[in-house]
């Protein structure tokens, strides 16, 4: 019976110098799903798309402008996070041909052509993005209403990457970063709009400007325009601007201690599950006006940690407020 042994994971035995661990099912592979979304790209004609829209000059025979795209769309929607990790996506055949593949770029060939993208081809990319959202939506037919989310993200840089610096960077600190801007359609979840910016770059950083580049892509016929960020856009002369736009918002605010000791005698209504609801009026510093926050409140189960609780903590409740 021991001789017959096949071992199934190499937890169930301690490791072995003689015995070997190898793949040779060359007809298989862990991207099978990837048909799906070779089908959905082709249906949008992504492809075509890019290559019309990309201006980059073609530097290798065996890949159009759109076809590079695409393998690294493929990665990217694969979470790939470096250009060495496509190397499995060249050698997977199976993958390839799953894919509408004939081959899949090598590294030395993916750094040149990223290495001839500019300004131009982000606005190219965009400009492909807005024709598809548009055709696949049908321009927003029927629609009489849409919800923009706000949101930015800190992404960590590494090496010697153009525009990047030291911000806000919770994952790692000091470290250079980029901050972008994203838009995307609440409804659909569609991607809508972006900007680059450099780390050091906050939230509310250029976002007026941003969301007049938003709605000029909605059409004109769309009236009821709702919006929706984190606290990161909390910022008085942002809500000034959204009520100027007539636009609708939900913002969280930022717990600061001002706010925090509102908080606490306001009359709460349980809505079940240990959430209970109130609301109340503020006027923050320079506002000319007060406005409605609204505030959820949820009880806290008691946790064992050698962290000194703040004061809500102590309380048993946890807090978020929105303003609208």
């Amino acid at each position: 019976m021991k001789d017959n042994l096949t071992v199934f994971s190499s937890k169930m035995l301690p490791p072995r110098g003689d015995i070997r661990v190898e793949f040779t099912g060359k007809n298989l592979t862990k991207f099978g799903g990837i048909q799906l979304r070779r089908k959905f790209l082709r249906g949008l004609k992504v492809k075509e798309e890019l290559e019309s829209a990309v201006p980059i000059e073609k530097r290798d025979g065996k890949f159009s402008v759109g076809g590079m795209l695409i393998c690294l769309l493929y990665a990217v929607i694969l979470d790939m996070k470096r250009q060495s990790d496509t190397l499995m996506l060249r050698l997977d055949r199976v993958f390839q041909k799953i894919a509408g593949l004939d081959d899949y770029p090598v590294q030395s060939t993916i750094s040149r052509f990223l290495k001839s993208f500019r300004v131009e081809t982000a606005k190219g990319i965009a400009h492909a993005n807005q024709k598809i959202l548009t055709e696949a939506r049908r321009n927003f037919e029927g629609w009489s209403k849409i919800t923009l989310d706000l949101d930015s993200h800190v992404r960590t840089a590494y090496g010697h990457q153009q525009r990047a610096s030291v911000g806000y960077n919770p994952k790692k600190p000091g470290r250079p970063s980029f901050h972008p801007l994203f838009c995307f359609i609440g409804e659909t979840r569609d991607f809508l709009h972006g900007i680059f910016r450099t780390g050091k770059a906050h939230s509310c950083r250029g976002v007026k400007r941003f969301v007049d580049e938003c709605l000029k892509k909605i059409p004109d016929r769309i009236k009821e325009i709702y919006l929706r960020a984190d606290s990161g856009f909390y910022d008085g002369d942002f809500l000034n601007y959204l009520e100027m736009k007539k636009i609708m918002y939900a913002i969280v605010v930022k717990l600061y201690p001002w706010i925090q000791m509102e908080l606490i005698g306001l009359d709460y209504r349980d809505i079940g599950g240990g959430i209970s609801v109130g609301e109340m009026k503020y006027t923050g510093i320079g506002w000319k006006e007060s406005r409605r926050m609204v505030v959820i409140r949820e009880e806290q189960r008691p946790q064992r940690t050698k962290k000194q609780p703040t004061l809500f903590e102590l309380m048993g409740y946890s807090y978020q407020v929105i303003v609208d």
